[in-house]
């Protein structure tokens, strides 16, 4: 949750140090600008929030120093570090509304913050956040910076005070007015097209031999031609013919021995 330093803190350190301390409000601090930057991806819902204030001068005596809280009451803020001018103190307070910062014998100062529930999602792909900076008005130099992942695409109304770029791998929006910016991201979303493709389907065919009973059927789809089956009847012939021929051999040979033997 969002954690709280005691202002009694910085008190406690003055006493110790000898150094007189100012009542809050008893000094004017004048603003020389104010800066600020975010860095968040929606889909995470995570990020980084700095805050960067300088001064005029250089501040010799406490000042506090409140401004409002630019985000929604549901963003949940976590102070992770400060940072100053080498011998300088500062002591940060901050709440769902506002931000104080109490701060001593520095010109600037740095705030680091984790940031969660910046973006909330409004339809799917789709998110919105909201960042108030009316209670900046009487800032002269004003400028905060969101950043987020490359590929969103950005609205930001209204669009007055509003610069939108992109970096080599993000989407960065510039507010520099003190006005309610409402920031919409979206993933744009590319409707699948299709195109009608030509099939190809090879049939291959193959010969097929149907017998019934003694008739032979011949289904041919190919382009090799039919092979035309020889009768039963020539395969016998075949078998007698050699024999038929050896025994007329035989008889003529005895014929012609028997005629020459009979001549002698």
């Amino acid at each position: 949750m969002i954690a709280r330093i005691p202002l009694l803190l910085l008190f406690t350190t003055m006493v110790f140090s000898s150094i007189i301390s100012v009542h809050a409000g008893s000094v004017t601090v004048n603003i020389a600008g104010l800066y600020a930057s975010i860095i968040y991806d929606p889909l995470e819902d995570n990020g980084v929030f700095d805050l960067n204030i300088t001064l005029s001068s250089r501040s010799e005596t406490p000042v506090e120093l409140t401004l409002d809280n630019p985000f929604d009451p549901s963003v949940n803020l976590s102070l992770v570090s400060v940072d100053c001018e080498p011998g300088g103190n500062v002591v940060v307070d901050y709440d769902v509304d506002s931000i104080t910062i109490l701060f001593n014998n520095t010109s600037w100062v740095m705030l680091y913050f984790t940031i969660e529930g910046f973006m909330e999602s409004s339809s799917l792909g789709s998110y919105v956040a909201y960042i108030d900076l009316t209670g900046y008005n009487d800032v002269a130099n004003l400028l905060l910076t969101l950043q987020i992942p490359y590929g969103y695409q950005v609205n930001v109304m209204p669009s007055t005070g509003v610069t939108v770029s992109q970096g080599n791998e993000s989407i960065i929006v510039n507010l520099s007015q003190a006005l309610l910016y409402t920031v919409t991201t979206w993933v744009p979303v590319t409707e699948a097209t299709t195109s009608p493709t030509a099939t190809m389907t090879t049939i291959t065919s193959s010969t097929t031999l149907t017998t019934i009973g003694t008739s032979a059927t011949a289904i041919t789809m190919s382009t090799e031609p039919a092979t035309e089956s020889i009768p039963v009847t020539h395969g016998v012939l075949g078998s007698i013919l050699p024999l038929a021929i050896g025994i007329i051999i035989i008889v003529m040979i005895i014929v012609i021995l028997v005629f020459y033997g009979y001549r002698r």
